[in-house]
């Protein structure tokens, strides 16, 4: 009796369980689709950093993911009357955060960098791990890497700074 009953309130609950499943996983509207859209750029660039941080990253593919977002992202705001330049700006921004990420891996290779230069560009990357969640932490330790850099590498400082001081509007989207 009781199996009989439970089968027969899962036949019936089943249809309400998938469309809410669809609904949540395809968004129906243009600006769900961009917030999910968006929301995956910015997954992408905190796994790359993640990844860079840990020593295993495909910096290839990142790359290669995050460009292919960028122009999907552009293409569906142009097909949903949306705002072209403010997508095109937001992913920019992320593409920004991308090339810091692997700026902060070139600098933190290099044989003759000092060993506190490389525990704060290694916070920086830990930072922009977790940028969604806490902007002005990465924000910070991305000021903190960019102070702690030798003078000879005064370009890649200036970049880091400027990143830190965008880094609201890259979250914010």
């Amino acid at each position: 009796m009781f199996w009989s009953v439970a089968l027969s309130l899962a036949v019936l609950a089943a249809p309400v369980v998938v469309y809410l499943a669809y609904r949540l996983m395809f968004p129906v509207n243009a600006a769900r689709r961009w917030r999910m859209h968006r929301a995956a750029m910015v997954r992408d660039v905190e796994d790359m950093a993640r990844a860079v941080a840990s020593g295993g990253a495909h910096v290839t593919i990142w790359r290669a993911r995050l460009y292919h977002r960028l122009l999907r992202a552009i293409r569906l705001a142009e097909r949903n009357r949306l705002d072209v330049a403010a997508a095109a700006e937001q992913g920019l921004r992320l593409l920004n955060l991308a090339a810091v990420v692997l700026i902060l891996d070139r600098l933190r290779k290099r044989e003759d960098m000092p060993a506190p230069a490389c525990w704060a560009m290694h916070g920086a990357l830990l930072g922009i791990a977790g940028f969604a969640a806490s902007p002005t932490h990465a924000s910070e330790a991305l000021r903190e890497a960019a102070a702690r850099l030798p003078p000879e590498a005064e370009r890649d400082a200036r970049r880091l700074a400027e990143s830190a001081e965008a880094m609201p509007e890259a979250a914010a989207g």
